[in-house]
């Protein structure tokens, strides 16, 4: 399958280098451990058998295991700083750094996981659903883009509580969001499009001067990998197609790439 974007042009080349030095000290850490056990062995096999007279031999047979536990606290430290690093890189390329959610990129690649999942016979198949929110406009214009902005965070925020761990949410840009919801089918993809159209119609934000913003509401494309999409880019583009056709059959409804559900029902 092709997918959204290539796997080797996903990762820029400063989180591979990255990548492969948390490795790297993660092995070094490892394998202190392992001699710093052996030294840890044959030296206390030696003590046993020595008398309290032979110091100078004691000494010399001491030393690599002083030397083994100062390899392995090194190689900790730099490992747990390495983790670090891994993490903050992680989270710099996957994440949307406004609303927390996931980036384009992300999505793409974990688009692209499924469908090979899929095409390997692991699950059956895929939801998309592509959010786009109504008369989002407004908000900016009305009350400007920092507001906006807050708005935004709080939906985000109010959609993540309804998510189960393993399903992917992602901005892909302005007031537009897609979900990935991994093997499940059509009743329960419907009922989540519906719980999600229910909370944001439900959402509401008040402004510093104490003005309710409560008018925001989604349309939701939905597709179904493969019935409606062969790649990445066709499912994504499958669903965005029906975001069109839910915002002209007027909004705050779902449509799939066959029919329409109006107010999520």
């Amino acid at each position: 399958m092709k997918g959204v974007t290539g796997k080797d042009n996903f990762v820029p080349q400063l989180e591979k280098d990255v990548l492969r030095t948390g490795k790297a000290l993660k092995f070094g850490f490892y394998s202190a451990c392992v001699l710093n056990g052996i030294m840890l062995g044959v030296v206390s096999g030696h003590l046993f058998h020595l008398q309290t007279a032979n110091a100078i031999l004691w000494a010399a047979y001491i030393w690599p295991l002083v030397i083994g536990v100062f390899m392995t606290f090194f190689f900790y430290v730099l490992t747990r700083l390495a983790y670090q690093l891994e993490q903050d890189v992680e989270k710099n390329a996957f994440v949307d750094k406004l609303t927390g959610a996931y980036n384009f990129h992300y999505l793409s690649l974990r688009i692209e996981e499924e469908a090979e999942r899929v095409d390997r016979g692991v699950v059956d198949g895929f939801s998309l659903l592509f959010l786009d929110l109504d008369d989002f406009k407004k908000v900016n214009d009305n009350y400007g883009h920092a507001v906006g902005n807050q708005v935004l965070q709080g939906i985000v925020s109010t959609i993540a509580q309804l998510l189960r761990r393993h399903e992917v949410f992602g901005r892909i840009g302005g007031d537009e969001f897609v979900l990935l919801l991994s093997g499940v089918g059509k009743e329960e993809t419907e009922n989540v499009a519906g719980r999600l159209i229910g909370a944001v119609k439900g959402y509401s934000f008040s402004t510093a001067d104490g003005t309710e913003i409560d008018f925001v509401g989604v349309s939701i494309g939905v597709a179904r990998y493969p019935e409606n999409g062969d790649t990445g880019i066709g499912i994504l583009s499958a669903a965005d197609h029906a975001v069109y056709k839910a915002k002209e059959c007027g909004g705050n409804r779902f449509c799939f790439a066959e029919r329409c559900f109006e107010d999520g029902v």
